[in-house]
């Protein structure tokens, strides 16, 4: 989907410079458009109008199916623990799987229903849901859920991309580590359907503990993104506008001393605050605060244990300690930081101990120093 969850749209760099980072957002959305069911009084009506639309809908969903399916979406919402169920949970999500005739609006909702990880939707199960969507469109998955035997060796059905930010970013276990698992199953003679079963979409409800929390860093980060945005169209223009770029620095000035206040409050806001979503919309937003060492480097220190207990990212948590290395006049650990040598080529900034950078990097969820450079170096070198 290249951009999970979207309740905001939106899309920022992370550390391999191509992908996506998911950013908390309220779902609050215009109404022509699917949003999340609002509300915490359980409403039969919903939940029967889900499961009577799953019980007759075929894949692919009809014309009509679909047009019921979306006005569902519009009306009332995409149904949640409180409004309509764990079975209407996963109702709606075999119906979202069998729309499979519109590509877009699939993307639309499963940036949706991501959000919703952690509270009452499964991050596998969600996942296998999104890589399914992928498979059937592009041929390729993100997550890299979906396996399949070939000579009685267990392999990705389909090439998986991304996935090393996508599984990390929802805490799931690697790619590579699932493999090993189930391929011990196969050596033990169990077949790959027992030992990959199907899973529900709908998880235990757990319900976030600072909604409003969340919903300020969306304003927040939107206010970020909106004003670089501006100022990288006057940039591309060639015509770098001086007032946009001052809007910039505002909007850095008005999150750094709300992130200051959080940090002082709550600390560095974990999952069951604010959502996964919501973890790395702050991480961006103290990213985005490079005019106080101190700040970040009192924030990766709160931000540690999050890490080590996989309620955050640890690919984020990689680029936050390489900034507050650089900017003790330290080397890297990680290698995510690069900067520009005298003949105009990107090269990784200064590493402490460059013989061990791909083990370290490995330990963070991420791929080789040198398959991020080319990354990197292709990007910078497209119009």
């Amino acid at each position: 989907m290249n951009r999970l969850p979207a309740a905001l749209s939106l899309l920022v760099a992370i550390a391999t410079g191509l992908l996506p980072m998911p950013a908390a957002g309220s779902p609050d959305v215009a109404s022509s458009l699917p949003r999340i069911a609002s509300g915490t009084v359980f409403r039969q009506d919903i939940a029967d109008a889900w499961l009577r639309l799953h019980g007759r809908a075929q894949a692919p969903l009809s014309d009509g199916d679909l047009a019921e399916f979306r006005r569902l979406l519009t009306d009332t919402g995409w149904p949640t623990a409180p409004v309509a169920g764990a079975p209407a949970i996963g109702a709606a999500g075999d119906l979202l799987a069998r729309a499979s005739a519109h590509y877009r609006y699939q993307q639309e909702v499963i940036d949706l229903v991501s959000s919703r990880v952690g509270i009452d939707v499964d991050a596998l199960a969600v996942a296998r849901l999104n890589d399914r969507i992928e498979r059937d469109h592009r041929g390729t998955q993100q997550f890299g859920t979906l396996f399949a035997l070939e000579h009685g060796r267990v392999v990705p059905a389909v090439p998986a991309r991304g996935h090393r930010f996508y599984r990390d970013f929802y805490g799931l276990p690697s790619m590579d580590d699932v493999i090993d698992t189930l391929q011990a199953g196969i050596d033990a003679g169990r077949s790959l359907a027992e030992l990959d079963p199907p899973r529900s979409l709908a998880a235990p409800y757990t319900p976030l503990t600072h909604t409003e929390l969340r919903r300020e860093l969306g304003r927040m980060v939107a206010a970020d993104q909106d004003a670089r945005h501006a100022y990288a169209q006057s940039v591309r223009a060639g015509t770098p506008d001086p007032a946009l770029q001052e809007a910039v620095a505002r909007a850095d000035a008005d999150n750094h001393a709300r992130v200051a206040q959080i940090l002082d409050t709550v600390g560095f806001p974990g999952p069951e605050m604010v959502g996964r979503d919501g973890v790395s919309t702050f991480f961006l937003l103290v990213q985005h605060a490079d005019d106080d060492p101190a700040l970040q480097q009192r924030a990766l220190a709160l931000a540690e244990p999050l890490m080590r207990e996989r309620r955050m990212s640890r690919q984020q948590f990689a680029m936050l300690t390489d900034r507050v290395l650089l900017a003790q006049g330290l080397p890297q650990r990680y290698g995510t930081q690069t900067v520009t040598d005298e003949t105009g080529t990107l090269v990784l900034a200064p590493v402490e101990n460059a013989a061990g950078l791909d083990a370290r990097r490995r330990d963070m969820a991420m791929g080789t120093a040198e398959a991020y450079l080319e990354l990197l170096r292709a990007r910078h070198a497209s119009p």
